[in-house]
């Protein structure tokens, strides 16, 4: 469960996960395949005992590596959208499990598990200034869904300022302005509101707002993606 200290013996979707505590202070933390797994699937890492192994919910851009922070949502179903007109509607934007060892504030990611078969990436933009990002795709959906292990729940609001008809079959998000909330002692996760603002045919701003659920814990994100000191605001130049 996200939040909560491991020890022992767990099972995080497809893979078991063992901590255990050896001599001389230390801790063994061990990921293994349910059943038959590639070798780049068994991960073996021995943490200091004062240190505590907890998983925290965690963007799907470190499986299999570290590749780009940007994440490009497709929509399954596309959105047209009036002249002048706004919607809010919701996304399920899938999550991996990262394990920390923590001492206090201080932490490090010892292992990514990944909770999906398949990761893609893809190429956003003019081939002289794109940007590479891991895909996802997910239905629109117009009441609140619940939120399943994998899949966090992403209230998104567009407006459209523009005096056209819009059709809108992608988002773009950047996971340093973007945050992700889970219920502690759960696999519940959240992201904050999402505002696409639609300026021209082919430009929109991505505004990260705040979080509209109560009860939830922010995650300690990895130093390459912490967010900037003011509120986030990216674009979207190419298309949308």
């Amino acid at each position: 469960m996200l939040g909560k200290p491991l020890e022992g013996r767990a099972r995080i979707s497809n893979f078991d996960i063992e901590v255990s505590h050896l001599d001389d202070g230390l801790i063994l933390y061990r990921r293994s395949c349910v059943g038959e797994c590639e070798e780049h699937n068994v991960v073996r890492k021995v943490v200091s005992s004062s240190m505590t192994i907890v998983p925290y919910p965690m963007y799907p851009i470190y499986y299999p590596r570290f590749v780009t922070r940007h994440i490009l949502c497709i929509l399954e179903d596309e959105l047209v959208l009036a002249p002048r007109d706004s919607r809010m509607f919701y996304l399920k934007v899938p999550y991996d499990v990262a394990v920390y060892a923590r001492a206090n504030s201080e932490f490090r990611v010892l292992d990514v598990v990944p909770l999906h078969s398949r990761y893609k990436l893809s190429f956003y933009g003019h081939h002289t200034g794109g940007i590479i990002a891991r895909v996802c795709r997910s239905r629109v959906y117009v009441e609140e869904p619940q939120p399943d292990i994998g899949w966090a729940v992403m209230p998104v609001s567009i407006v459209n300022d523009v005096g056209k008809v819009m059709v809108i079959s992608r988002i773009l998000l950047d996971s340093s302005p973007l945050k992700l909330y889970y219920k502690p002692g759960s696999w519940s996760v959240y992201t904050q509101l999402i505002q696409l603002n639609i300026s021209t045919q082919n430009v929109a701003m991505v505004n990260y707002g705040d979080v509209p659920w109560r009860g939830l814990e922010a995650i300690d994100d990895p130093p390459e993606i912490r967010p900037p000191k003011i509120a986030g605001t990216t674009y979207m130049l190419w298309g949308f």
